[in-house]
């Protein structure tokens, strides 16, 4: 009886995974561009630094074939503010960054056909900007590596609404994102 039952999941699952393949086939290569809203997370290790902006991203993208394109972007983070010594005078500490990464973008084959499915993996290089008290402090280089994954859902041929989650590398902090935006494709979808 087991036996059975496994053939007859297996088999209707490789059934219904066929228009999910053939579907994937149908992803047109092209460029995109784009922007959003960037909702950001910003913690120091060994910190009380933790606080939440709103930034912005404009992306250019271009999608070599269903499954594989590369992404360049530009973020803004917006300023995240903090008191790092609560309870004490002075202690605000201010922090923003912004710069540009690169990114594969991988994407899954699915048969929805307005849905498009994402993960990326990259490179990322920012200039941060920090104060303390209104002085301003280190002005560090982040670089490192940055992962994500996202969807686009089509609204018209050229249009999708776009949204994603980020996570950057930095050294002895973490910078998260969720990015809710548009995407303009060129050509037809």
């Amino acid at each position: 009886m087991r036996h059975r039952l496994a053939v007859a999941v297996l088999g209707t699952t490789s059934i219904l995974g066929l228009p999910a393949v053939a579907g994937a086939a149908t992803g047109e290569p092209g460029w995109q561009i784009g922007g959003a809203a960037v909702f950001g997370k910003y913690d120091i290790d060994n910190s009380s630094f933790d606080d939440d902006a709103l930034g912005f991203k404009a992306f250019a993208q271009y999608r070599f074939n269903a499954l594989v394109g590369i992404e360049a972007a530009w973020l803004n983070t917006g300023d995240f503010k903090s008191d790092i010594t609560p309870g004490e005078s002075g202690g605000n500490a201010k922090v923003s960054a912004d710069g540009l990464s690169l990114n594969l973008v991988g994407y899954l084959p699915w048969s929805a056909e307005a849905v498009d499915l994402f993960a990326r993996v990259g490179y990322y290089s920012f200039d941060q900007d920090a104060s303390l008290d209104g002085q301003d402090s280190l002005q560090p280089k982040a670089e490192g590596l940055t992962a994500g994954l996202g969807a686009q859902l089509a609204v018209t041929d050229s249009l999708s609404v776009r949204i994603e989650g980020d996570w950057y590398s930095l050294d002895d902090a973490r910078l998260w994102t969720v990015n809710l935006g548009l995407a303009y494709h060129f050509g037809t979808r």
